[in-house]
C-alpha cells in the first residue's frame, strides 16, 4: 500500500511547481543561464539544506503532532538526479534532484492535520518556502507542498501512512561554482 502511495506521490512531485520565474531566461544564451544559476547555491548546498529542513519537520511532527519516532527510508527508494527543465534543460552543468522520501507507517490523525501543516509551513517559511499548494484535502487524505523561489519543493502527505518528500529546483553541480557557493535565501 505504501509503495502505491509513494509511486503516486513521486509521479506528481513536480507537477505544477512554481519555477522561480525562468520566463525571463527563455531567450538567454547558455552563458547567461549559467550566470543566473551561479547566483543560486550549488546542488550539494541545497541537498544539505533540504535534509536539515526535513529532519526538523520530522522531529516537530513527533514532538508536536504526536507521531511515533519511527520514520524510515524505504529500502526500495532512491534519490534521482535529473536534468533541469526548460529553460535550463540544455545545460549539462546543472541538475535537479528528487530526494528519497521519508515514510512513517502511521497516518497523521485528522484532528492533528492542521497542526502538521502548520509545522511544515513554519519550518520552511524562514528558508524561502513561501508558496503553499494544497493538492489533496479530504477527510483522512491530505497532501500539501511548499515551494522555494528556485522551483524546489517539500511535500507532506498522509492517508494510510505519512510521507515527507522533496525535490530541488535547478542548481549547478559544485565543480561549476568554482568553490564559491552563493548563500541560500532567507536563513537557508
Amino acid at each position: 500500500m505504501i509503495i502505491v502511495f509513494l509511486g503516486t506521490l513521486l509521479t506528481a512531485c513536480t507537477d505544477g511547481a512554481p519555477s522561480g520565474d525562468p520566463a525571463n531566461m527563455t531567450d538567454a544564451s547558455e552563458q547567461e543561464k549559467l550566470a543566473e544559476l551561479g547566483k543560486r547555491p550549488d546542488i550539494d548546498a541545497m541537498l544539505d539544506r533540504y535534509e536539515r529542513l526535513r529532519t526538523e519537520i520530522r522531529a516537530r511532527l513527533v514532538d508536536e503532532v504526536g507521531l511515533p519516532e519511527e520514520w524510515e527510508l524505504p529500502e526500495s527508494a532512491w534519490e534521482s538526479e535529473n536534468p533541469c527543465s526548460a529553460p535550463y534543460s540544455t545545460l549539462g552543468e546543472a541538475v535537479s534532484v528528487n530526494m528519497v522520501t521519508w515514510v512513517h507507517d502511521d497516518p497523521i490523525p485528522e484532528n492533528r492535520w492542521s497542526q502538521a501543516q502548520e509545522v511544515l509551513t513554519e519550518v520552511t517559511a524562514g528558508h524561502g518556502f513561501d508558496q503553499l499548494q494544497v493538492v489533496v484535502d479530504g477527510p483522512g487524505d491530505h497532501l500539501v507542498r511548499v515551494y522555494d523561489s528556485y522551483g524546489g519543493g517539500i511535500t507532506l502527505g498522509t492517508k494510510k501512512a505519512t510521507i515527507l518528500s522533496s525535490g530541488t529546483g535547478c542548481h549547478l553541480v559544485p565543480a561549476v561554482t568554482s568553490g564559491s557557493t552563493p548563500a541560500a535565501p532567507a536563513g537557508g
